[in-house]
């Protein structure tokens, strides 16, 4: 039986939460001056303003969100509006298919991410017009 856009929204967004928190990195040290701009950390290991693009299953792409627009961006939280694009992973991740829904991004909780020398947003909720998304954890990527 197909999973609903829903659930499979709702699974990819626990496993991604669930991989975030156990691989978080703490650090304390402090950023020596807040940036007039926070920034979500990427995939890649950088740091990203108001991203039209961004993936959230960095590992294998099956949760990504795109035609992000920002309505906010400031000290404090960033909300925007785009699509979520979600693999179904039924059977598997290899055979699924995609699926699109609308969406709104909220970000917040800034943290000190020395890697990055900057803030970075460390919540995410992507939420539809059907339910709230469970919040997501992101990470100051490691330093090499």
């Amino acid at each position: 039986m197909p999973h609903s856009p829903l659930r499979a929204l709702r699974s990819a967004a626990l496993a991604v939460a669930t991989v975030a928190v156990l691989g978080a990195v703490t650090a304390p040290s402090a950023v020596a001056a807040r940036p007039s701009h926070p920034v979500l950390p990427t995939c890649a290991g950088r740091a990203a303003v108001k991203p039209s693009r961004f993936v959230i299953a960095c590992a294998d792409g099956n949760f990504a969100l795109t035609g992000l627009r920002w309505s906010r961006w400031n000290a404090t939280e960033g909300v925007a509006k785009g699509t979520s694009v979600v693999n179904t992973c039924d059977p598997n991740c290899a055979g699924g298919r995609f699926t699109r829904s609308r969406v709104t991004v909220r970000v917040w909780r800034l943290r000190a991410c020395p890697t990055l020398q900057r803030e970075i947003f460390t919540r995410m909720t992507v939420g539809t017009p059907e339910a709230d998304g469970e919040p997501l954890t992101l990470s100051c990527p490691r330093g090499d």
